[in-house]
């Protein structure tokens, strides 16, 4: 009887452990699923600003600097004119910068917000006030000042302008689009001799003046120069003895021309030169105009056609946002470069005082997996890159070179497809980051094109090819191919016509490429399904097009797949194409895409795993596909853009900060 209940108790102790083993076993199984993910943090930071405005306290006579540092989130930054202190700090949760603040008649700060809210600020108060948006555009891009505490505001995405005063909160003054079919109010003035409003639009450039009483509008600018695509900046000079001054900075990425519109006579003069117009400020007692061309400080009597500007200064600061005379009747200038500058006309002496720009994380934009085994990532808007090495937990900063739209790998080198101006850089990783010296190197600059999404190497026969997204408000992008023995850059434009090439892979000894409708922003597509089309290397031509998904109007990804096949994405739908034959093998919807009218740039993503399971981002998520059985299985929501290092780890981007992934 011993001997038999001793059995019995051996046996449930034996149970009882088997079933803690195996409890213990699901629950470490369980943490392990969770350590797969590791959030690495923020990874660019940068200290950089877009848009700014000075400030006089009318009561105390103090004077100030206002601006908007980039970053999530965007800080409203104040500083004491002179010293560069730092005296107002304050979070704009929603924002990550911001292109434009402006000061109402009645002492107000107003801001324009990067998500198309405006915000309001008493400076000397701890109070920061959402106003909300006009309408349901997407962002304010100018901010200009009119009469009795009011300020009128040049919108994306419908080309609009608002007015804002806060007894009457916003209202549509110009009653629909500035001109029908545009989306960009870039720049925006008030006259206050007339009431008059001159809004700078965009994709193709048109400068309308607008009477916000009637909201009546009329076309100023010459058809010659309707061929840019914005009005970008402007400035409005007053108090000239032979008529007001309205100065317009037309530019696209590899032109630019200034116009002098005379708003009494009508007439138009043209200035050359990269003239900074939000520099220009009229001498406090005669006609002479300062401006900041190229980093230099220039005076000029504009009436007078036969004088040349005389040199004042150098500052070295190309980008200006905001010029005032101060109390001590110096000339301040707010750069871009987070410095307030300074001349004095009374000795002709200059300085600079550089003012503190806390860090803000960036948006990641672009990511690949190096050469050298760190992640680098690319920033936007305001560029910027940065190296997460796994092995030691630590991150990089590399400033210098715009934002990347796309980063590929060949050998030890880093290619950047940069914007604006579809730019071509070469960093060599193996060699000092020190882009004043050439490394990164720009190897081209493509001209009527803006965005380098797509790249591929085809480093066995010394090559690398990139696709591109054309300048706003036109058609049709092209194919790059560039020899690295030779350094030459061949341009391939309209492969498909009236579309983008955003995605390639190189399989089998050929280029094949997918395409967007989309062009650049600003213009609706002209075609309606997006293409996969082959390309021969030693003929440099295309050897054929198939459209992969019916009615998918962005193919954003193709990679080399499972048993010799691409996989590609389109629109959220797989497909798998045989390149011998030519044909697609299968379809498979993953989920669904919302594209907007004229379709997307980038979605999805994707990376063959040596274990022979492929992964992706697409649709807000990272998965994973097994080739088996093309089953489909949803790892982490809110991921974008994914790729892979030597050892099979995983990187994507969730909540702006950097993750990995250890299948």
């Amino acid at each position: 009887m011993t001997k038999y209940i001793l059995t019995l108790l051996v046996s449930a102790i034996l149970l009882f452990s088997a079933c803690s083993l195996k409890s213990d076993m699901q629950n470490k199984s369980s943490v392990k699923s969770d350590d797969k993910f590791k959030d690495l943090g923020n990874q660019i930071m940068e200290g950089s600003i877009q848009g700014g405005t000075f400030y006089i306290d009318e009561k105390t006579g103090r004077e100030y600097a206002y601006t908007v540092s980039r970053g999530k989130p965007a800080h409203l930054l104040g500083y004491e004119l002179r010293t560069g202190k730092i005296i107002a700090d304050f979070p704009l949760e929603k924002e990550i910068g911001s292109w434009d603040l402006e000061v109402s008649s009645d002492g107000w700060l107003y801001i324009a917000g990067n998500t198309g809210h405006v915000y309001q600020h008493r400076p000397g108060t701890n109070q920061v006030t959402d106003l909300g948006k006009f309408l349901n555009e997407s962002l304010v891009f100018d901010l200009t000042t009119g009469k009795k505490g009011e300020i009128f505001g040049g919108t994306y995405n419908s080309s609009r302008v608002f007015r804002y005063h806060p007894d009457d909160g916003f209202s549509d003054v110009g009653k629909s689009s500035m001109v029908a079919g545009e989306q960009y109010v870039r720049s925006l003035v008030y006259h206050a001799r007339t009431s008059k409003l001159y809004a700078g639009v965009g994709a193709h450039a048109s400068l309308i003046e607008l009477d916000p009483q009637t909201g009546t509008k009329k076309q100023i600018l010459p058809a010659e120069f309707r061929e840019f695509p914005f009005v970008y900046n402007m400035s409005l000079v007053s108090g000239l003895s032979d008529g007001d001054r309205l100065f317009a900075w037309l530019h696209s990425g590899d032109k630019h021309q200034t116009l002098m519109y005379n708003l009494e006579t009508g007439n138009i003069t043209q200035k050359s030169g990269l003239i900074q117009v939000r520099s220009i400020i009229k001498d406090l007692n005669n006609d002479t105009i300062f401006y900041i061309e190229s980093g230099k400080l220039f005076s000029e009597d504009i009436k007078n056609s036969n004088s040349a500007p005389d040199l004042l200064a150098t500052f070295q600061d190309s980008m200006i946002v905001d010029a005032m005379w101060g109390k001590d009747k110096k000339l301040y200038f707010l750069s871009c470069n987070r410095r307030i500058l300074n001349y004095d006309p009374i000795t002709r002496g200059s300085s600079a005082t550089d003012i503190e720009i806390p860090p803000q994380p960036i948006k990641i934009n672009s990511l690949v997996a190096g050469p050298d085994g760190r992640i680098w990532t690319g920033g936007y808007l305001t560029g910027g890159h940065a190296a997460y090495n796994p092995r030691t937990g630590k991150i990089k900063q590399y400033p210098g070179i715009d934002q990347a739209e796309g980063m590929t790998v060949q050998g030890t080198n880093i290619f950047m497809g940069i914007y604006p101006s579809a730019k071509i850089y070469q960093y060599n990783t193996k060699r000092r980051w020190d882009p004043d010296n050439g490394n990164p190197r720009l190897i081209k600059q493509i001209f009527g094109q803006d965005r380098p999404y797509a790249g591929v190497s085809a480093e066995d026969v010394g090559k690398m090819f990139f696709g591109t997204v054309p300048r706003y408000g036109t058609l049709g992008g092209t194919l790059l191919e560039y020899n690295i023995a030779t350094d030459e850059m061949l341009t391939f434009h309209n492969v498909v016509t009236d579309q983008s090439v955003v995605s390639l892979v190189y399989a089998g000894g050929s280029i094949y490429g997918g395409t967007t409708v989309r062009g650049g922003m600003g213009v609706p597509p002209a075609t309606t399904e997006a293409k996969l089309f082959g390309w021969d290397i030693g003929a440099k031509t295309k050897n054929f097009q198939i459209v992969p998904v019916v009615g998918a109007r962005a193919i954003t990804c193709l990679i080399n797949g499972p048993q010799g096949n691409v996989w590609g994405i389109a629109d959220g739908v797989l497909f798998i194409f045989d390149p011998l034959k030519r044909t697609i093998i299968s379809k498979k919807v993953l989920y669904p895409v919302t594209q907007g009218r004229d379709g997307v740039y980038y979605e999805a993503r994707l990376a063959l795993h040596p274990s022979g399971i492929v992964y992706g981002v697409g649709g807000g998520s990272l998965f994973q596909i097994n080739p088996e059985n093309m089953e489909y299985q949803e790892l982490k929501k809110g991921a974008r853009l994914l790729t892979m290092d030597k050892n099979g780890l995983l990187c994507t981007v969730i909540n702006e900060t950097l993750w990995t992934y250890q299948p």
